[in-house]
């Protein structure tokens, strides 16, 4: 999502250069801490029902009628 925010801002609100850097640069850090964390985790079943549920949210969003 992060990404995606980055690429809305320099298109559509035309940040400057260097917030877009700060942006890259978060980002990148984000990616480099999730390399971190301890694996070997298995989900449970609420981490699959959330995983399941989320799209549907989604699709909603993305689909719903519009009055314009």
């Amino acid at each position: 999502m992060g990404g995606a925010r980055l690429v809305r801002q320099v298109v559509r609100e035309h940040r400057g250069r260097a917030w877009i850097g700060a942006r890259v640069i978060t980002l990148g850090l984000y990616g480099f801490v999730a390399t971190l964390q301890p694996h070997g985790y298995r989900p449970d079943r609420w981490d699959v029902i959330g995983a399941l549920v989320r799209p549907g949210g989604t699709a909603v969003i993305m689909y719903a009628p519009r009055g314009h």
